[in-house]
C-alpha cells in the first residue's frame, strides 16, 4: 500500500508524535492547515535568524501564497513561485538556510495538497537535528512545538 506521509528524507525523529501530528492535521480544516504551515515556516526562520524579510524572494512567495488564499492569484502561478523557492534553496550554499527554504517550499505547497505539510514538519525536524547534532530530545520537543501550536489554532477557530 502507498502511504502518503512516508518520510521523503532522513532525519532523527520521534516516530509516535509524528503519527500523532498527522492524525491531528488529517483531521482539520485545509485554511486551518494553512495558517499552520506559515507558523511552523516562521519559527523555522527564526531559528537560524534568516531574516526572511529582507529576501524578496521570500517575501514574494509569503504574498503570492497570501494572494491565492484570497483567490487573487491561481493556483498555477503560485506554483510557479513555490518552484522558484525550491530553486532557490536547491543552489543555496548554506545548509541551514537550504533546509529553512525547504519548509517553506512544502509549506506553502500545502495550497497544492496538505501531504507537504507534513513533508515541512519533516524538514523542520531535519533542521533541528542539524542544529543540534541529531538529538533525539531536541526533535521530541521540535514535534510536541509543532504539535502545540496545532492544538492553539484549534482552540483560537473554536472561539470564534
Amino acid at each position: 500500500m502507498n502511504d502518503p506521509f512516508k518520510r521523503k528524507i532522513k532525519i532523527v525523529d520521534n516516530d509516535n508524535l509524528r503519527t500523532e501530528l498527522i492524525t491531528l492535521i488529517n483531521s482539520q480544516t485545509d485554511e486551518l492547515l494553512l495558517d499552520f504551515a506559515l507558523k511552523i515556516t516562521y519559527i523555522t526562520f527564526d531559528k537560524i535568524a534568516l531574516d526572511y524579510k529582507e529576501n524578496i524572494y521570500i517575501q514574494q512567495a509569503v504574498n503570492s501564497f497570501s494572494k491565492w488564499r484570497k483567490n487573487d492569484m491561481k493556483l498555477s502561478d503560485l506554483r510557479k513561485v513555490i518552484f522558484n523557492i525550491h530553486k532557490l534553496a536547491k543552489n543555496e550554499l548554506d545548509y541551514q538556510k537550504q533546509v529553512s527554504l525547504r519548509v517553506l517550499g512544502h509549506a506553502l505547497a500545502t495550497a497544492h495538497t496538505i501531504n507537504h505539510l507534513i513533508v515541512a514538519t519533516d524538514y523542520q525536524i531535519k533542521l533541528i537535528n542539524i542544529l543540534s547534532n541529531n538529538s533525539y530530545e531536541e526533535s521530541t520537543q521540535t514535534r510536541l512545538l509543532q504539535i502545540k501550536i496545532l492544538e492553539d489554532l484549534i482552540k483560537e477557530k473554536q472561539k470564534v
